[in-house]
């Protein structure tokens, strides 16, 4: 995911670092994980991305957002949102190791990914991918991975505009993007 958004850490929240991957086959090919652990985490991201993607009333409000042709339709109804653009691996936990990750825990340590309007890659909850100034590493804030992502709710123009858009928080700290 070479359209990451770099930004310093250091608002005195800790980041969690890892790797993001489109599919399951970059995630093998890129040689940190076992080809099981990639499936696993993979499938995991995939089920929260059926429960907490960001749902809008509009093709057009969740093109706002995404960036066009980014939207799918879901399962005939007039909600629409992002496509799965991928999923981002932690690696670390409240300071354990991948073990801790591993089998059950996956929906600890993998999230889904949306790309932004905007460029760079967000999960559901609005928490940005980033380069962490010290290691290097890909990285979110590790509330984007503490938080489990909730039920979405169907978003309309007005409650995107209160939020000010798709990446935003919904209150006014320092974190994502």
């Amino acid at each position: 995911m070479a359209s990451t958004a770099l930004i310093l850490s250091g608002c005195g929240e800790d980041v969690a670092t890892g790797a993001a991957y489109k599919t399951v086959e970059a995630c093998i090919k890129g040689g940190e994980y076992t080809e099981a652990d990639c499936q696993e985490s993979h499938e995991a991201a995939l089920k929260m991305h059926e429960k907490s993607a960001p749902r809008y009333n509009e093709s057009r409000l969740c093109e706002q957002q995404h960036g066009f042709g980014n939207c799918q339709q879901s399962g005939g109804n007039n909600i629409w949102l992002p496509f799965f653009a991928g999923y981002f691996v932690s690696n670390f936990l409240n300071n354990q190791s991948m073990a801790g990750c591993r089998s059950s825990y996956w929906d600890s340590c993998a999230r889904p990914l949306y790309q932004g309007a905007r460029g760079g890659y967000y999960t559901s909850s609005g928490y940005s991918l980033f380069r962490d100034s010290s290691s290097g590493k890909l990285a979110m804030y590790d509330g984007g991975i503490k938080n489990k992502p909730v039920a979405a709710k169907v978003q309309s123009r007005t409650t995107v505009a209160a939020r000010g858009g798709f990446g935003s928080r919904s209150r006014g700290s320092g974190r994502g993007g």
